[in-house]
């Protein structure tokens, strides 16, 4: 008879923005499942603390939220919190500080984040019968300020050069081509980290933030990033920050969740336009005649139901929760469990049969434009899709 006692299911989601009162209802509907993970990782998006300090010049950048709040990720079995993202020094060194006391207060080892740059590229440590894991957070995304230095808090940073052509001929056109590629440097620290975590013992998980807002195209970046991360030792690789699912790949047997979306999205701080943020949503300090300062990505499809305290477009509402089994010798499968925000900014796992078909047929899809050979089965209960 097959013993999983000794097996350790790890789970992971994408972004939680938890700026409601009464965030616990928001898992009532997948606490169950998270709460049978041994580690149960969620991203942090934004910053809590009570001493708000606007310090990200970005139109878009996100208002301090209660630390209180977090307790609904303890409450769901939370015990690891991804915190490098966009947002992370949004409101400076209190919103670092504040939000990562909060974090091991409620027994959930942050990382990502730090008090200043060594602490901030530290993985989180966690272990679970008798197995090491070492979990870390990197964001692509953001404003220069995000980044942590010696003297100064902030995320662990991986930095990333654009470049633009445009080949029609007609000046002031969109590009027609975009080239990113990542800094030797920072995969250089990366790879020094994860050797060094597997060297003590430690399975690695790679968590990203990365890739482009409400966009289902994958960039250079995103895959040369996740694929150098499994190169140097990644058991499993999670990425978030487009809001959207993007596709999954099985990268020398090892699972690429290139984004599992954002799993709960409760907040109106992104639609408000009273006078406390109706300045900070129009200032385009480089905005002159002829100099394109706009977004250039809009949502795909309006959404169909009106949902509270939610962003995002239709497609946004596929979401999932990553899972590995583990045991001694490493990662003995991937899969995933997928979920669909209802109406009331819910994410609900959804079966086969169901909605999780429409999930699974969203999933293939994104796959298939990307051209990423991923194959898909469900499980004999019809509740999570493995990957091979």
């Amino acid at each position: 008879m097959d013993d999983r006692s000794s097996e350790v299911t790890v789970l992971s989601v994408g972004d939680l923005i938890l700026d409601v009162p009464e965030a616990d209802r928001y898992f009532d509907e997948s606490r169950e499942i998270l709460k049978r993970g041994d580690v149960v990782i969620g991203q942090v998006e934004i910053p809590y603390t009570l001493r708000p300090q606007w310090s990200a010049w970005d139109s878009h950048s996100a208002p301090a939220t209660d630390p209180a709040r977090l307790e609904a990720m303890k409450n769901a079995g939370f015990n690891v919190g991804t915190c490098a993202g966009n947002h992370s020094f949004d409101q400076g060194h209190y919103g670092v500080s504040d939000t990562l006391a909060k974090l091991r207060e409620l027994g959930i080892a942050p990382a990502g984040e730090g008090e200043n740059e060594e602490e901030a590229y530290a993985p989180a440590l966690i272990e679970r019968k008798g197995l090491k894991f070492a979990c870390f957070s990197y964001t692509a995304v953001g404003p220069k300020t995000v980044q942590a230095t010696p003297a100064k808090a902030g995320a662990a940073f991986i930095r990333v050069a654009t470049s633009y052509e445009n080949d029609t001929y007609e000046p002031g056109a969109l590009p027609t081509h975009i080239y990113t590629s990542v800094s030797p440097a920072a995969l250089q620290r990366m790879r020094r980290s994860f050797r060094q975590a597997k060297e003590a013992g430690a399975l690695v998980l790679a968590s990203f933030h990365m890739g482009r807002m409400h966009s289902t195209e994958l960039q250079q970046y995103q895959t040369e990033i996740a694929r150098a991360a499994v190169d140097a030792g990644a058991e499993m690789v999670f990425a978030h920050h487009p809001h959207t699912l993007l596709g999954i790949e099985m990268y020398r047997g090892k699972p690429i969740f290139y984004s599992v979306g954002h799993f709960v999205f409760a907040t109106d701080a992104f639609l408000q336009r009273g006078t406390a943020l109706a300045g900070q949503r129009a200032f385009r300090p480089d905005h002159f005649q002829g100099v394109n300062t706009e977004p250039l990505i809009k949502p795909r499809e309006p959404i169909t139901d009106t949902i509270p305290f939610y962003v995002g477009d239709e497609d946004s509402r596929n979401t999932l929760i990553a899972k590995g089994v583990f045991d001694g010798t490493g990662l003995r499968r991937a899969s995933f469990i997928p979920c669909f925000i209802d109406g009331r900014g819910h994410p609900v796992p959804v079966r086969r049969g169901g909605k999780g078909d429409e999930v699974l047929a969203h999933v293939r899809a994104l796959c298939e434009h990307e051209e990423l050979d991923t194959r898909f089965c469900w499980s004999e209960d019809g509740t999570e899709v493995f990957l091979s």
